[in-house]
């Protein structure tokens, strides 16, 4: 099941979040905090806020207390010391991460004039200005890369707004630095292919849009612009294909970018609650992703793909029963909200993954008919589903059934064949039945897509020793004792290939290694005994 999850991971965890918690969600714990403010109290301690401190125009409207106790908070800290320029930069931070971003970039302002040489409050300037005011941000940003040439984040958004101010060249150096900085930076290839569409180098921008699509397949943004260079390079196929993923929500990895993720821990609205919770997806971090999910769907809320995010992450946490009972209440938020959605593809791409991940949360928690019914779902609402095609090839090859496993995980293979685990997960199949010639094929082709696999190399290597192709067995079983010097199997298994080329002398050397490993295995003793040592 390692491959499946690994698969639910990249295709489910990096879904966008967006929702809003209502008051009543943090009731108990503002009367605590806050003592039951009321709005004529409010109203007197905003007056009592000097003018000379940045203050949201709606701040009175603001009925969420947890938001209003963290924004005085800020505002108490800088009023104790006006002229320091952290005090200035963390108001600005709050202001921020809550969508204030005029009153924070006025806060930003006055951090950066009190420490001028310090690179967060002139990137988070740059960051909070960068759309309504690309001038100002460019002139800001360029400040900040002087001072840190190394931070990538910083030439992504002075690329942004070189683009909005019509400087193409000078964008692609950044959008290039910041490239070689972070290679995995989900922006820097789709932004090289928007860019060389822009100036009709249209092979140029499919290279960079497949680069792009490899980081991110589902990725709206770059099927729409990579639909555009297929159409005009005459690739009518490609062009559909990738225009009807393009109408599919979004999904991609976040860019690494920890002065923006110092931000986004101070949010205390439920949209940050759930991007944190995504990020946390992102990171393998489950347990902190299902505790910040949990705050963002209280409330009774009715964003179906929060629904998602939250069972996947109880699943991912191993929580199974409550991850059925949250993934079948977001197929009821589903239904109920369907018919008012702007997008019926997306809509319907949140109902098959939904589906999809019940069928693997029914299939931990031993409830294999309604896994497959799950999975078959899926498949329905979309036939081109992998995943779903995986899962049922995993569930009838543990069942016996193995015509039904192979012919899944083929149909798997067919729809996405750069999936590794598809491909581990239908070769094992055939190992353990004893269809060594199609699982050579597979391990080979494991191989193409990761040279570095130990298992596919010491398994290919097992396959052709037993085919007497001693020497390529040799050449797979060394490559696997330089990813893994303690691997006793194939020092064994090396050192039997030697034995049949009558190398004795390498052959005793890989016997002995074996036996230091593991002082008991009696296969060694007696390979080493034939050899007369």
């Amino acid at each position: 099941m390692k491959g499946i999850y690994s698969v639910l991971l990249l295709v489910c965890c990096t879904l966008l979040l967006y929702s809003e918690v209502g008051k009543s969600a943090f009731a108990d714990d503002s009367n605590q905090q806050v003592g039951g403010t009321d709005e004529s109290e409010g109203k007197a301690q905003n007056a009592s806020i000097p003018n000379w401190v940045p203050q949201p125009i709606d701040i009175e409207h603001v009925e969420e207390q947890r938001l209003l106790v963290t924004v005085k908070a800020a505002q108490k800290a800088l009023i104790e010391v006006p002229k320091d320029a952290t005090a200035w930069g963390e108001l600005g931070n709050v202001y921020f991460v809550h969508g204030w971003e005029v009153e924070a970039a006025e806060c930003y302002r006055s951090a950066v004039e009190i420490a001028p040489n310090e690179f967060r409050w002139l990137y988070y300037l740059g960051l909070a200005t960068y759309k309504v005011n690309p001038q100002a941000a460019a002139q800001t940003l360029a400040e900040a890369i002087k001072l840190d040439l190394r931070y990538a984040p910083a030439h992504i958004y002075r690329a942004a707004a070189l683009r909005s101010l019509g400087h193409l060249a000078e964008a692609k150096v950044h959008i290039e630095t910041a490239k070689e900085l972070d290679p995995q930076n989900p922006y820097a290839s789709l932004w090289l292919g928007e860019l060389a569409l822009a100036t009709q180098q249209f092979e140029t921008a499919q290279s960079h849009l497949q680069r792009a699509l490899k980081l991110n397949p589902e990725q709206s943004e770059a099927h729409a612009v990579m639909a555009q260079v297929a159409r005009i390079l005459g690739e009518t196929d490609a062009a559909t294909e990738h225009a009807q993923a393009s109408r599919k929500r979004t999904k991609y990895t976040q860019m690494h970018d920890p002065l923006w993720w110092n931000v986004l821990k101070l949010g205390v609205t439920a949209q940050r609650y759930a991007e944190r919770g995504n990020r946390y997806l992102q990171q393998g971090d489950f347990k902190r992703a299902v505790s910040e999910l949990a705050v963002a769907i209280s409330g009774h809320n009715k964003d179906a793909h929060l629904w998602l995010n939250y069972g996947i992450a109880l699943l991912l946490n191993k929580q199974y029963s409550e991850a059925i009972a949250v993934l079948e209440n977001t197929l009821t938020v589903i239904r109920d909200t369907e018919n008012t959605t702007r997008n019926p593809t997306e809509i319907a791409d949140v109902k098959a993954q939904s589906h999809y991940n019940l069928g693997l949360a029914y299939h931990q928690g031993g409830k294999i008919e309604k896994a497959i019914v799950a999975y078959r779902t899926a498949i329905h609402l979309e036939p081109n589903f992998a995943e779903a095609y995986g899962g049922l090839g995993i569930i009838y090859w543990r069942s016996g059934d193995i015509d039904a496993a192979i012919r899944h995980c083929q149909t798997a293979i067919k729809i996405a064949p750069e999936n590794i685990e598809f491909h581990q997960n239908l070769t094992q199949i055939y190992w353990q039945k004893g269809m060594y010639d199609r699982a050579a094929i597979g391990y080979r082709i494991i191989l193409e897509l990761n040279p570095s696999d130990e298992n596919a190399l010491h398994h290919l290597g097992i396959i052709l020793l037993s085919k007497q192709a001693y020497d390529e067995a040799v050449s797979c079983f060394q490559k696997v004792l330089q990813i893994n010097p303690e691997n006793v199997l194939t020092h064994g298994a090396l050192g039997t290939a030697y034995y049949k080329l009558g190398e004795e002398g390498p052959a005793i050397h890989e016997f002995q290694e074996v036996l230091r490993l593991d002082p008991q295995n009696q296969d060694a003793r007696k390979m080493l005994q034939r050899l007369g040592y």
